[in-house]
């Protein structure tokens, strides 16, 4: 899904980069090509990849309620700091001020956050989603904002492993490859495979 948006007097375009993760194993992130903006070709990228600021949302799931959702997704974010030969780095921003905020949408914030009520309006019931990364960048293909969103209304989370739920490292590492860029993968084994 794509749509042109006029942002603050430049032309920007949002892309939804969603997921259908059923259960696919967490591997090393890598072998995903990068994302081409169709309307020109350009790939997605950062004006300053080695400093992309992250935070992730401290309310989490309601399905974890000791916290662990926070170690799961640094776990993802250090996942993908340690890929060789990228210049990609994601700095969390760990202030408590930070992490209070739920408005995903503003430029100044790259927010990981448990979307429990449907409210982001992107998961309409039924679609399977179970998280996605809406993306905005310039027509020259840079990213301008990125957030992480968890349908946490339709599907249930875990960080220990429950059945029936889905593990937040894994479905973390492969929506922070969006994030950064990445498209899906075709490899059956790669984090940025799609199902």
């Amino acid at each position: 899904l794509s749509s042109p948006f006029a942002r603050l007097g430049e032309v920007s375009v949002r892309f939804l980069l969603a997921t259908l993760v059923l259960g696919c194993g967490l591997v090393a992130p890598a072998r995903a090509g990068t994302r081409l903006y169709s309307g020109n070709g350009f790939p997605l990228r950062w004006g300053q990849p080695d400093k992309v600021s992250i935070v992730i949302q401290g309310d989490g799931s309601d399905d974890i309620h000791d916290g662990s959702h926070f170690t799961a997704i640094q776990n993802a974010i250090r996942a993908w700091n340690a890929v060789p030969g990228s210049s990609a780095r994601l700095l969390e921003n760990t202030a408590a001020s930070a992490r209070a905020r739920t408005d995903w949408q503003s430029d100044n914030l790259h927010l990981v956050l448990f979307d429990e009520d449907g409210s982001s309006g992107y998961f309409p019931s039924g679609t399977g989603i179970v998280a996605l990364t809406p993306v905005w960048f310039t027509a020259s293909g840079v990213i301008s904002d990125a957030d992480v969103l968890f349908n946490g209304r339709d599907f249930h989370f875990t960080t220990r492993g429950e059945p029936g739920a889905y593990d937040v490292q894994d479905v973390a590492t492969h929506e922070l490859g969006h994030l950064l860029g990445l498209d899906h993968s075709g490899w059956a084994g790669a984090t940025m495979y799609p199902y």
